[in-house]
């Protein structure tokens, strides 16, 4: 994580397309250069925010975006990891290496938050608690976050790096809400409307596609067009990431930076 916004720029001056993991820096200036260098030289980027990339997830936005289920009222993601905690014996690097990851809530919880405004839109402020077996707390290893978007929504995420494996989705509206769990083959996404008795099973399939973001990637450098997965649309849950973050160290909400375009030379 600490390397991508300098491979990033290194790439962009030679004109080269850029296929970048999460999260694209550790912070908001580095993400700033590499967004500025990659704009100055036109190149494709796509950001492999896997989540953007599976079919029920895409769903899940396509229902919320089309005013299916009314205002949105709220948003809420949960996902643990399935690796183990520092105590029970399990090193995972992002959390024994956080000087590199950025810690938990910035290498692995940015998924549920880039979820959330990806799903509904930007996020104003966020707050978050969390929990650790690492010595001195040098990284999270449980996540409990809470966010304000612009619009008035609230939303919620959870993540861990705890050994079971688990995920949930949420979004409430003011017409229909929808529930989704499970995974792979037993994947169950449910959509039920204010008033009705019966949910509707909505067919899902909490899986990437083949290639997932790189295939996609690929699809538009071949097709000379820009991703909307680019760059810089991940820098909103990077900036989020970090308030988090920083709620964590103060015990306080933090109001997330509002988004400037990057100026470059």
């Amino acid at each position: 994580s600490a390397a991508h916004a300098a491979q990033v720029e290194a790439a962009a001056g030679q004109g080269l397309a850029v296929f970048c993991e999460k999260p694209i820096a550790l912070t908001l200036e580095d993400a700033d250069r590499a967004i500025a260098a990659v704009e100055r030289a036109g190149v494709v980027t796509v950001v492999n925010y896997s989540l953007r990339f599976i079919e029920a997830y895409r769903t899940i936005r396509e229902l919320a975006r089309s005013g299916e289920l009314g205002r949105i009222l709220a948003v809420h993601h949960l996902r643990t990891r399935g690796y183990g905690l520092y105590e029970a014996g399990a090193r995972h690097r992002a959390v024994t290496e956080a000087h590199e990851s950025g810690g938990w809530i910035v290498h692995h919880a940015c998924h549920d938050i880039d979820l959330l405004s990806w799903v509904h839109g930007p996020i104003a402020r966020a707050y978050a608690r969390t929990a650790t077996t690492v010595p001195d707390g040098a990284s999270e290893e449980v996540v409990l976050g809470m966010v304000d978007f612009t619009d008035g929504a609230v939303g919620s995420i959870g993540d861990a790096v705890c050994r079971i494996r688990e995920h949930a989705t949420l979004v409430i509206g003011s017409r229909a809400s929808l529930a989704m769990s499970g995974e792979a083959g037993s994947t169950v996404l449910r959509l039920h409307r204010e008033g009705s008795e019966r949910p509707e099973i909505i067919p899902a399939r909490d899986e990437k596609r083949p290639g997932g973001g790189l295939d996609h990637f690929l699809e538009c450098v071949l097709d000379g067009r820009h991703s909307p997965d680019s760059l810089r649309s991940a820098r909103h849950s990077l900036a989020v990431a970090l308030a988090m973050r920083e709620s964590a160290r103060t015990g306080r909400p933090v109001d997330v930076p509002s988004e400037n375009p990057p100026a470059g030379p």
